[in-house]
């Protein structure tokens, strides 16, 4: 008896499951993305990420400082930075420096 060809879902290859669901395989504590939304919630310490997340997670930390940098006066800005969570506050912050001493640095 001949074996039938066995075909692939395009859901295994999609990283998702057929459902519809995001596959966690591989990931043990939750996709990339749902990892980053925790830190940035605040809900889980950035050093307990791996070195591939630590090093996506610079684009929302850069994001969220300009954000800030955005706001029109610096109590707004200082306010702001007071309601971050205290697990990502540093991290932001220091990019807010970073980011506010290259803009003074360009401007002279």
């Amino acid at each position: 008896m001949p074996r039938k060809k066995q075909v692939r879902s395009s859901a295994s290859r999609s990283g998702r499951t057929r459902r519809g669901k995001p596959s966690t395989i591989g990931w043990p504590s939750g996709s990339p993305s749902e990892q980053i939304k925790l830190v940035m919630k605040g809900m889980k310490a950035i050093e307990d990420l791996n070195a591939g997340i630590r090093s996506a997670i610079r684009v929302e930390i850069y994001w969220a400082a300009c954000a800030i940098l955005d706001l029109p006066d610096k109590t707004s800005r200082k306010t702001s930075l007071e309601t971050l969570p205290a697990k990502i506050r540093p991290h932001i912050e220091s990019e807010v420096r970073r980011i506010w001493e290259m803009r003074k640095s360009d401007e002279t």
